[in-house]
């Protein structure tokens, strides 16, 4: 268990974590109205941030998909499903077996796409499944070399991203070079019920009298940083890693030294 230390600091309490994490709560009576609180009026807490940017992790270049080895050349108009994420599916599109370590929760792909032997010039749609498809073109391709375009593309949630050829004959080759992950952000109802989160898999009130809470997310969590803060004011918060569930944080909530139930935000970072 990682070792805590409060500090008081005008009026609002810091609890700092193992690893760098902070849990906060403003030091006045709550407005959730726990046994024995006078009236308070309730501060809104600064809730997390679901437009942060998400983080992006380089890879080695890797060949997730290759016509030329299987699948065969795209036709004018032809539009095709090629996975980037995941572990399956990668030897039936020319790719490497296994795949290239993007995990299907990733928000976007960095890949190199390369037109090889057109017909003629022609370009390329690229899009993820679930939008609309753009009327930009990915990238632009003549006879003359063969042309690649780089970028980054959405994927859907079974890592699949969306090409559609258009005015020529041409193989494709698909290289990764790097994937996006979103942020592990969770709220949490005092009921233990989930708000909303980003890869939270699942959260859930562990003991009412105890007013213990536990998040689970979609990888293992315990080397990680934690935040947490209250969406009133007047609670105290700890958070740990879970023990014995390396995807697990515990969450404890306590108002002037009580255990009693609170509405929280979470953030970890890894």
């Amino acid at each position: 268990m990682k070792k805590m230390h409060v500090l008081m600091a005008s009026g609002l309490a810091l609890v700092m974590v193992g690893g760098g994490a902070i849990a906060s709560a403003a030091s006045n009576n709550s407005p959730a109205q726990p046994a024995g609180a006078a009236q308070a009026k309730l501060i809104a807490a600064a809730p997390i941030d679901t437009t942060t940017e998400s983080k992006y992790t380089p890879i080695a270049p890797c060949r997730v998909a290759d016509t030329r080895v299987a699948g065969g050349r795209l036709n004018n108009t032809t539009t095709r499903n090629f996975y980037l994420g995941g572990t399956t599916f990668f030897v039936g599109q020319g790719g490497k077996s296994g795949g290239c370590g993007v995990p299907t929760t990733a928000t976007a792909v960095n890949v190199i796409i390369t037109a090889v032997s057109p017909t003629h010039a022609g370009y390329l749609h690229v899009w993820r499944p679930t939008d609309t498809e753009p009327n930009a073109s990915f990238m632009n391709y003549g006879t003359n070399f063969n042309a690649s375009g780089t970028g980054s593309v959405g994927i859907a949630t079974n890592g699949t991203v969306r090409i559609r050829n258009l005015t020529a004959i041409t193989h494709l080759v698909i290289d990764v070079t790097g994937y996006y992950l979103a942020p592990m952000t969770a709220e949490v109802a005092s009921n233990g019920n989930l708000v909303q989160g980003s890869r939270v898999a699942t959260s859930f009130l562990i003991g009412a009298t105890t007013s213990s809470y536990e998040v689970d997310f979609d990888r293992d969590v315990s080397h990680c940083a934690y935040a947490a803060s209250s969406y009133f004011s007047g609670y105290d918060l700890t958070v740990e890693p879970r023990s014995g569930v390396p995807n697990g944080v515990f969450v404890l909530s306590t108002f002037d030294h009580t255990a009693t139930a609170d509405q929280f935000y979470l953030t970890v970072t890894c």
